[in-house]
């Protein structure tokens, strides 16, 4: 029967890595710079547990992905709202069309010269 120690650097609390301002402006023009917001602590994380590069990698992306897939869902929430109230389901017909067809009327009676 073997027994492991553990050494105070095993059980010592996991301090974030620095991110070089190289690796932040490769993700930023990748268009990955939110991953930024998690990553010393991800590294932190990957050193800690010995994760193999590529279960590292795929932690970075599921996270990337779920970040995406919330905000697609946001903005599609928002966008819906926007749409209801301007196409006139709520509250009428939405004061924009009105307004750009009165401006269209009096737009095409004085190019005719009515």
């Amino acid at each position: 029967m073997t027994s492991t120690r553990r050494t105070a650097k095993d059980t010592a609390t996991t301090k974030p890595v620095q991110v070089s301002a190289e690796l932040k402006a490769l993700m930023r023009r990748l268009k990955l710079g939110q991953l930024l917001n998690t990553l010393p602590e991800r590294l932190a994380l990957a050193a800690t547990n010995h994760l193999p590069h590529h279960d590292f990698l795929k932690l970075l992306l599921t996270d990337e992905v779920t970040r995406r897939d919330r905000d697609s869902a946001t903005l599609t929430q928002r966008d819906s709202a926007f749409s209801l109230a301007q196409s006139g389901a709520v509250g009428g017909m939405g004061w924009r069309a009105v307004s750009y067809g009165r401006w269209l009327v009096g737009f095409r009676q004085r190019r005719s010269g009515s």
